[in-house]
């Protein structure tokens, strides 16, 4: 029993089913929330307020990248969970999603995380350049990181 729960949440995890009902913002509350009661870390986020809805695919997209993002940030710094903090800004500026997602963990190489075997920030720059945006990442040793993901604003169109 306790695999095939497992494996239905790792299903949830990769596609939420209540994004496609509820909405990026909603879905995003939920997925903090339960990170902050499984690893004891403290996040902090600004959401949108707007029940505006992107495109399905781009919802999808911006819902993995921070779930990737933020599980970068555990991975690297579960040696010191509880002294963790991570702030997660989800804005929409000039036409823009603007993902910035800070933390004060130990940091790390940018030119050697690129270069490394990792894609998770690979795979998330080349669907962000494929959808006309960026992804800037500033992080040193000992200094935390902040990584900025924006991509151009696709309202959801009515069926």
């Amino acid at each position: 029993m306790n695999t095939f729960q497992k494996i239905k949440t790792y299903i949830q995890d990769l596609r939420p089913m209540m994004l496609d009902d509820l909405g990026l913002v909603m879905t995003l509350n939920k997925y903090i929330q339960a990170i902050k009661e499984q690893f004891g870390v403290e996040i902090f986020s600004v959401l949108p307020a707007s029940d505006r809805r992107l495109e399905p695919h781009i919802e999808v997209f911006l819902f993995r990248a921070i779930q990737e993002l933020v599980s970068n940030a555990l991975k690297y710094n579960l040696d010191n969970a509880s002294k963790l903090k991570i702030d997660i800004t989800f804005s929409i500026e000039n036409d823009n999603v603007r993902i910035v997602i800070r933390d004060n963990g130990k940091g790390f190489d940018p030119e050697e995380a690129k270069e490394s075997a990792g894609l998770g920030l690979k795979l998330i720059q080349e669907r962000a350049t494929l959808l006309g945006g960026s992804l800037s990442i500033e992080s040193s040793v000992d200094q935390g990181s902040e990584v900025v993901l924006m991509i151009p604003f696709v309202e959801k169109q009515p069926r």
